[in-house]
């Protein structure tokens, strides 16, 4: 899907050297070996295709507490 730009992949640095990392696992790399793939191939499908973006993981933290505690949900908290 990604290929046929139906979709479009984000991946974080972090996220592309874990999947790096997971492709290296022992019962990974037995399967890729039957398939006669590498994990290098692998990796370089899944940049070419992913947007890199950068997490600011407070963000994420205010932006959750925004929707855990809008205005209407703590003037219900408080009425409880």
């Amino acid at each position: 899907m990604a290929e046929d730009k139906l979709v479009q992949i984000f991946a974080s640095l972090d996220i592309l050297q874990e999947i790096n990392r997971v492709l290296e696992y022992e019962r990974i790399l037995r399967i890729l070996k039957r398939s006669r793939m590498k994990p290098s191939s692998i990796m370089t499908t899944i940049v070419s295709l992913s947007s890199l973006v950068d997490v600011k993981v407070n963000a994420l933290e205010e932006d959750l507490q925004t929707i855990t505690y809008s205005p209407a949900r703590r003037k219900q908290a408080r009425n409880s």
